[in-house]
């Protein structure tokens, strides 16, 4: 999450440094560094939210979120998680198969 803020703190720095230089009115220049300041914080109060409520998660992206879910099933002592059906992702529809499945059932 802190390279989430990181990179929105650089876009608020570059959106400054834009407005700088290209908006002759004071009033204009203010009006929208301040919506870019009121975004970066609205933005930052939503990941602090969102990392209290989901904290395992917020903790971990991606495919370190993964690995730790499967160390946690390994620790309870499931080696493998249960076979399920393959879901497909309804975007970008392809042929899954699971070990020991015929994609025909």
């Amino acid at each position: 999450m802190i390279g989430k803020a990181t990179v929105a703190l650089v876009v608020l720095f570059i959106l400054l440094v834009i407005v700088a230089s290209r908006v002759p009115s004071e009033w204009a220049m203010l009006s929208v560094a301040g919506a870019g300041i009121v975004t970066l914080f609205c933005y930052l109060f939503f990941i602090a939210r969102f990392a209290d409520k989901h904290p395992e998660l917020a903790a971990t992206e991606g495919a370190t979120y993964v690995q730790t879910k499967q160390i946690a099933l390994a620790a309870k002592g499931m080696r493998v998680p249960p076979a399920t059906p393959i879901v497909p992702d309804p975007q970008n529809p392809t042929l899954l198969e699971h070990l020991g499945q015929t994609p025909n059932g």
